[in-house]
């Protein structure tokens, strides 16, 4: 399933995706969020907190499961990416 947020912004969808994989009990659920939003954005960390009212198009902002799927277990995201050690 997908989801859209209507508030776009990074500090909006950071949030959001701490929420989403604490509820889950991602471990690092913090630095995974982070590592995710950077993925689909195509930034670094310090962009990340740099810019935390920057609103992000719709083709970064909508999260669908195969850009996104994390496996806690492995610290893998669904692409392939490792998303933490």
């Amino acid at each position: 399933m997908t989801s859209v947020f209507t508030d776009r912004s990074v500090r909006t969808l950071l949030r959001q995706g701490i929420e989403h994989l604490r509820a889950r009990n991602v471990p690092s659920y913090t630095l995974a969020a982070e590592l995710l939003l950077l993925h689909v954005a195509s930034r670094d960390r310090n962009w990340l907190y740099s810019h935390p009212e920057e609103v992000l198009g719709d083709s970064v902002a909508r999260i669908r499961s195969s850009d996104t799927a994390f496996d806690g277990q492995t610290g893998i995201l669904g692409n392939g990416i490792r998303g933490y050690s």
